[in-house]
């Protein structure tokens, strides 16, 4: 089982207590799935599932998606960003992921705070690929690029 963390020391919404599980394939490594699908398949899952929970008045009930079961397969399938390797995309294919994970990101976090805006809502993140991003850094990837002047966001690039 995963347990969450949410609190204002931590906002890494995907960071397990105990090491997650992944489908191994034959060789007993973990099944890497392409970084585009995986964004691309979680977004059109959370997107589905958020317009599930439009009211009348046009608002989200946040509280009521937080308790839906395919929410928690959607939480589960975000521990395979932990194994993402950046070294495999070029520059456009990060660009595309980075988007991506914000656009979903923002949803995730609205979720979990219930629809309630947060003034920490920047410091909210997932762990991808052996590192932490936060909206902020994944803001900033989407408007300098990949490598900043002092070091680059992802390592090794």
């Amino acid at each position: 089982s995963y347990y969450f963390l949410l609190d204002q020391n931590e906002f890494m919404l995907n960071r397990t207590k105990n090491k997650p599980e992944f489908p191994r394939g034959n060789t007993g490594e973990p099944v890497q799935r392409d970084p585009h699908d995986l964004t691309s398949e979680n977004f059109g899952y959370l997107m589905e599932l958020v317009c599930s929970y439009i009211l009348p008045d046009g608002t989200i009930d946040y509280e009521s998606i937080s308790h839906d079961k395919r929410y928690r397969v959607f939480e589960n399938d975000l521990h395979e960003l932990h194994l993402i390797n950046f070294d495999r995309m070029g520059s456009k294919e990060l660009k595309v992921f980075f988007l991506n994970m914000l656009n979903i990101l923002r949803y995730h976090v609205l979720i979990e705070l219930n629809g309630w805006p947060s003034p920490n809502q920047s410091s909210y993140g997932y762990y991808i690929g052996g590192k932490e991003f936060t909206q902020s850094d994944m803001i900033q990837i989407l408007n300098n690029g990949i490598r900043t002047k002092k070091k680059s966001l992802i390592g090794g690039r």
